[in-house]
């Protein structure tokens, strides 16, 4: 059983260039009580507000659900785009990001999420299929943390042997 880093989203702001993190065990391997949100899914909840996808968080309450670090800064690319476009809508939707993920746990890479990400990578390019850096991470994160991976873009991620995959869209 290894150790794995992660944060509240509410500690993380702003003011705070050092986060407070806390730890929490999760073994490799399959666990099924531990879903992991591409960034897809935020991004539907944040647009449409997904009856679909929020029946299913309330669904699996009782289970650890979260998101990869690489998502929740593929969130915050996708605020800054448009922020520079819209600056007048940049604290409200700074505001609804962190009240989305705020219930959720962001989990951070380690050393065995590394590992796991060198051979997915290599795998797939090696075999023609690659998939991008940030999807492969998140891939990796998922199988290191031996979570279900939950995602609108189930064909990028079905390339990806062993990765269980979700739809709840």
């Amino acid at each position: 059983m290894s150790s794995r880093g992660t944060l509240r989203w509410s500690a993380i702001n702003s003011n705070s260039r050092v986060p407070v993190s806390k730890a929490c065990s999760i073994g490799t391997g399959n666990n099924a009580d531990v879903y992991l949100l591409d960034t897809t899914v935020w991004i539907d909840l944040l647009r449409s507000n997904s009856r679909s996808i929020r029946h299913r968080l309330t669904a699996h309450s009782k289970s650890t659900i979260g998101l990869s670090i690489i998502t929740l800064c593929e969130l915050q690319y996708g605020l800054e785009k448009r922020a520079a476009q819209y600056p007048h809508l940049r604290a409200r939707e700074q505001q609804l990001l962190s009240a989305i993920v705020a219930p959720f746990d962001v989990f951070l890479l380690d050393h065995d999420v590394v590992e796991v990400y060198g051979r997915v990578r290599a795998a797939l390019e090696n075999s023609g299929t690659a998939i991008g850096a940030l999807d492969a991470f998140i891939a990796a994160q998922a199988l290191s943390l031996g979570a279900v991976l939950v995602t609108s873009n189930e064909k990028e991620f079905q390339r990806v042997q062993g990765l269980q995959v979700e739809n709840w869209g």
